[in-house]
C-alpha cells in the first residue's frame, strides 16, 4: 500500500461529517419524535431478545400472529443476536430498552459520514467523502429507518468500519480487525454475509502471492465473531444455519426488479420516486445503466493503482450484498426487496465509489457531476420537506397505544397463566409491557383468525382481545369488533385508544 493510503484523516472534515451527521438524526428526531412511534415489529423482536438473553441466556421471542398458541415464547433463528446483545447492555446502564434499541441505531447512524471520512482516507478527499456520507445518511430510506429499533444502523457501521479496516492492509491486526467487524455484521443482519465472499475476493484480485496468509487472517477475525453464533445454533437448533422460511413466491426477475427500483430511489433521494417505477421495462433500463455504469468503473479503476483498490472493494462488496438479496428472496419468502431497508447498510459504498472516481480537473463531466450533486441534494431537500408536511397532519396511533397507561396498567395486572391474549397492537403491547400478545393479522377474516380464537376457547383457554384505534384501517377495527361480538365475546374493558373483548367457556357463546 502507498502512503497516501495510510495518511492522517483530515481531522477538520472528520469533525464537519460528524456534526452533520448528528445535526440530521437529532433534526429528524425532533421533527417525528411527537407523531411516530418508534418501535417497529421487527424492532419488538429484538427487545424480547435482549430481555429473554438476560434472564434465561436464550434468544426468545414471542410467536408472531396466532400460530403455535401453546408457546408463551420460543427460540428464533430469524434476527442474529449482536443488536439484542448491545440492546441488553445499554439497558444495564439504566436506559429504558424501548428507548436504548432506536438510540442505538441513530447513533450508528449519525456516525456513518464520519466513519465513511475514516475508511476512505487517502483514497478520496475529505470533502468529497463528506459529502457522499451526507448523500447515504440523507436518503429516503436511511432517513426513515434511522429513527427506528432497527439494526440497519449497527451493520451498516461494522461493514464500514470492516472495509476501512481491509484498506490498511499493510498491517495484519488491520485485517484481523476487519474480519471481527466482518463477523459482527454477519450476526447484526443476514445479509452481511456476503461481506464474508467479498473481501476474501477481493484480497485474491489484489494478491494472489500474499492473500492465503491475508484471507486466513481476515477468517480467523470473522471466526472469532461467527464461531460463538454457531454454537449456540447447535445446541438450541442442532443446525449451524437454521434459519428457515416458507417458500419464496416471486422468481429471479421480479427481485431484480424490484431491489433495482430501490437503488434507484435511495441514490435519486425523493421518496415515492421509484414508486413510479413500475414497468418492468424501465426496471430492467435502469438495472442495465446501473450495471454498465459499475463495470465502466471496475475497469477503469484497473488502472489506478491506488485509489482503484478501494473502488473495487466498494463495488465488490455492493455487488455481493445485492446478489445474497437476489439469492434470499428467490428462496424464502420475505418483505419485497422494494422495502428501501435492505439496500440501506451498503448504500454508502455506491457513494463512496462516486467520491472516488469524482473528476479532479476542471472539465465538462466534473460540471456535470457537481450538478448532479445539487440536485441530488435538491431532491432530499424535497423529500424532506413533504415527510415534515405529512407528519404535521398525521400522528401515529401505535405512539398513542404506548402512552395508554391505562391499558398497560390493565394488562400488567392480570395473572392468568393460560390467558391468550391477541391485538392489532401487539408489537406496541408486547414492548412496552412485556406481555406475551398476539399480533392480529388484518381483517378477521385473514387466515381464519376469528374461528382461530374461537376454537381456543373451545379447547379451554380464556381468550383477550385487544381493538387499538389508529393502528390499522377504521374499516378492519370496526369488523374485529363486530366479529367478535358476533361470536359471543364480551367487553371487559375500554381505555381511551383501547377495547378489551373476553371470551371463556364460563361465558355464554352465541352462534354468529
Amino acid at each position: 500500500m502507498t502512503q497516501a493510503a495510510l495518511r492522517p484523516v483530515d481531522v477538520r472534515w472528520w469533525l464537519l461529517a460528524f456534526a452533520a451527521g448528528t445535526a440530521v438524526v437529532v433534526g429528524f428526531w425532533w421533527m417525528a419524535h411527537r407523531t411516530i412511534y418508534p418501535i417497529l415489529p421487527d424492532s419488538t423482536a429484538y427487545l424480547e431478545m435482549a430481555r429473554s438473553v438476560q434472564h434465561t441466556g436464550r434468544f426468545e421471542v414471542v410467536p408472531y400472529a396466532l400460530t403455535e398458541s401453546s408457546a408463551i415464547t420460543q427460540p428464533t433463528p430469524l434476527w442474529p443476536p449482536l443488536f439484542p446483545v448491545i440492546i441488553a447492555a445499554v439497558s444495564r446502564l439504566g436506559i429504558a430498552d424501548v428507548t436504548a434499541a432506536p438510540l442505538i441505531n441513530r447513533v450508528c447512524f449519525a456516525l456513518l459520514p464520519a466513519l465513511l471520512v475514516w475508511a476512505l482516507a487517502g483514497y478520496a478527499s475529505a470533502r468529497r467523502v463528506c459529502v457522499a456520507g451526507m448523500l447515504a445518511l440523507t436518503a429516503p430510506g436511511v432517513l426513515a429507518t434511522q429513527y427506528f429499533g432497527l439494526s440497519e444502523g449497527l451493520a451498516a457501521l461494522c461493514l464500514i468500519v470492516s472495509v476501512g479496516c481491509a484498506l490498511r492492509t499493510d498491517r495484519r491486526a488491520m485485517l484481523v480487525l476487519s474480519g471481527v467487524c466482518g463477523g459482527a455484521a454477519c450476526v447484526t443482519r443476514n445479509p452481511a454475509l456476503a461481506i464474508c465472499a467479498a473481501i476474501p475476493c477481493w484480497l485474491v484480485l489484489e494478491s494472489m502471492r500474499e492473500a492465503p496468509a491475508r484471507v486466513l487472517a481476515w477468517g480467523i477475525g470473522a471466526l472469532l465473531v461467527i464461531a460463538p453464533l454457531w454454537g449456540y445454533n447447535l445446541a438450541v437448533f442442532g443446525r449451524v444455519q437454521p434459519y428457515a422460511a416458507a417458500a419464496s413466491t416471486t422468481g429471479i426477475m421480479p427481485n431484480i426488479h424490484a431491489l433495482t427500483v430501490s437503488i434507484a430511489g435511495e441514490i435519486l433521494g425523493a421518496r415515492g420516486v421509484d414508486r413510479r417505477i413500475t414497468d418492468s421495462g424501465i426496471s430492467r433500463v435502469i438495472a442495465v445503466v446501473l450495471l454498465g455504469a459499475a463495470l465502466w468503473t471496475w475497469r477503469a479503476s484497473r488502472s489506478r493503482a491506488h485509489d482503484g483498490r478501494a473502488v473495487r472493494l466498494l463495488l465488490l462488496v455492493a455487488a455481493a450484498m445485492c446478489a445474497l438479496l437476489v439469492a434470499a428472496a428467490t428462496r424464502y419468502q420475505f418483505q419485497g426487496l422494494h422495502e428501501h431497508r435492505f439496500v440501506v447498510p451498503f448504500l454508502w459504498t455506491l457513494f463512496g465509489v462516486g467520491a472516488i472516481t469524482f473528476p479532479s480537473a476542471p472539465s465538462a463531466v466534473r460540471r456535470l457531476a457537481i450538478g448532479s450533486v445539487v440536485l441530488l441534494a435538491g431532491a432530499r431537500g424535497y423529500d424532506s420537506w413533504q415527510r415534515a408536511a405529512q407528519q404535521a397532519q398525521t400522528r401515529d396511533g401505535a405512539l398513542a397505544v404506548a402512552h395508554d397507561g391505562a391499558l398497560q396498567r390493565y394488562l400488567v395486572g392480570q395473572h392468568e397463566p393460560q390467558l391468550f391474549v391477541a391485538s392489532n397492537a401487539a408489537w406496541v403491547l408486547r414492548a412496552e409491557t412485556g406481555t406475551a400478545t398476539r399480533q392480529l393479522l388484518f381483517c378477521p377474516e385473514y387466515a381464519d383468525q376469528i374461528t382461530q380464537l374461537t376454537t381456543l376457547v373451545v379447547s379451554g383457554r380464556p381468550v383477550q382481545v385487544i381493538i387499538t384505534s389508529g393502528v390499522t384501517s377504521d374499516h378492519c377495527e370496526t369488523a374485529w369488533i363486530l366479529a367478535l361480538q358476533q361470536r359471543g365475546f364480551v367487553r371487559v374493558f375500554t381505555s381511551p385508544q383501547s377495547v378489551v373483548y373476553r371470551k371463556a367457556l364460563s361465558l355464554p357463546i352465541r352462534q354468529s
